[in-house]
């Protein structure tokens, strides 16, 4: 079950801006005291659609790997967007994979090359 996109969402998408941004500059503290703030309500805990790209992001960036801070970055910020993210299924928009919050999944795969671009 997808979970509700939080009131932190869009804040949290523009503070980290796109996955190129985070990859060169690294994630801002305004990104993650809100990142904090999301942990918080929903209750110290976040389903691993966030928890787990945000990790790799967060690892691969301080390790100075581009690539996968992009693809972990663009990860979190379809989970920010559609409010889901399945880590261990077919990307958006390929058979088997959720549908986003919009019902679109051209969205999120536009999304995706929009990021990656």
């Amino acid at each position: 079950m997808a979970a509700k996109p939080s009131r932190y969402a869009a804040a949290l998408d523009a503070a980290l801006g796109s996955a190129d941004q985070i990859a060169d500059r690294g994630i801002s503290g305004e990104a993650q005291n809100l990142y904090n703030a999301l942990w918080t309500e929903q209750g110290g805990k976040l389903e691993d659609q966030y928890s787990q790209p945000w990790e790799e992001m967060r690892v691969a960036v301080r390790d100075g790997d581009r690539g996968t801070a992009i693809r972990a970055a663009t990860e979190f910020l379809l989970a920010i967007e559609f409010g889901f993210f399945d880590p261990n299924g077919p990307p958006p928009g390929q058979p088997g994979a959720q549908p986003s919050a919009t019902n679109d999944s051209s969205v999120a795969v536009d999304s995706v090359r929009i990021l990656r671009d």
